[in-house]
């Protein structure tokens, strides 16, 4: 198999970015589409490249993480000096948990590349998941400082300062994501979060919504607006959002307890 030219890689980068951004928008048919589209490509240029679109299939049609971190280790076996590889499975690690293993790739990738402001970012993620948010809000703020167009980086500072409780700060960073990036499903549903938090249901459920019509199998949101109606008395609205949830991730302890509060809630009004 020829070996693709750094032209070549720059564009598979790329393109891994706006399938990214596609299935953040809800745009999984074109999102598919697109990946399917690039495998086919990478498959005939760059066997490291061909292994990692295969690794991202696993990751978003199939949610197979371990399939996925298997795949990058053997693109890294080829292209061991390729930072974004390293990034990857750095994100294959922290999808299935492991936030150290994963932050020691990013460790990796920053080697190679230090000026690359996405590893940063991917950093702080784990770090906030250890629930460690000064960590977390520093490399965003690193982040921030070598790309001002990060909406990931606002998204993901937003939800270190929602986790705090600093939730007017949190909806400020999640309106800077959403002016570069108006259709994220995750941020709005974040967002959405936020405005839970601070009992202002009626802006939430908006959101929720807003977001559920971009995708209306986005987890976040469908646990979300559940909790929401149950906030404002509603449950029969809500049981039919966490049944959605649960069939989504049938062991979220949180819809599970939220469902069970609403039923029991919608049988006390019943009687």
């Amino acid at each position: 198999m020829p070996t693709a030219t750094k032209a070549n890689i720059k564009t598979f980068r790329e393109k891994s970015r706006q399938i990214d951004s596609l299935f953040s928008q809800g745009k999984i048919p074109e999102a598919t589409a697109l990946l399917r589209k690039i495998s086919e490509k990478a498959q005939k240029m760059d066997e490291a490249y061909s292994l990692f679109f295969e690794a991202e299939s696993q990751k978003y049609l199939h949610k197979k993480y371990r399939k996925q971190s298997e795949l990058l280790k053997k693109a890294i076996r080829l292209r061991g000096k390729d930072y974004f590889l390293f990034q990857n499975l750095g994100i294959s690690y922290s999808l299935m948990g492991d936030e150290q293993d994963a932050l020691d790739e990013f460790d990796k990738a920053l080697k190679l590349n230090p000026g690359e402001g996405s590893i940063l970012r991917s950093k702080g993620i784990s770090y906030s998941k250890m629930n460690k948010e000064a960590k977390a809000i520093s490399m965003f703020d690193k982040a921030l400082a070598l790309d001002s167009n990060d909406h990931k980086a606002y998204l993901n500072k937003g939800i270190s300062f929602s986790k705090l409780g600093r939730n007017e700060e949190a909806i400020s960073l999640f309106d800077n994501s959403l002016y570069i990036e108006p259709n994220n499903c995750k941020v709005l549903s974040s967002k959405g979060i936020a405005f839970s938090k601070m009992e202002n249901q009626k802006m939430a459920i908006a959101l929720f919504e807003k977001a559920l019509k971009l995708n209306p199998n986005d987890f976040s949101s469908l646990r979300g607006i559940g909790i929401s109606f149950s906030k404002i008395g509603d449950p029969n609205r809500a049981i039919p959002y966490f049944d959605k949830a649960l069939s989504i991730s049938p062991n979220d302890h949180v819809s599970l307890f939220g469902k069970s509060i609403a039923v029991y809630n919608s049988n006390t009004s019943d009687n």
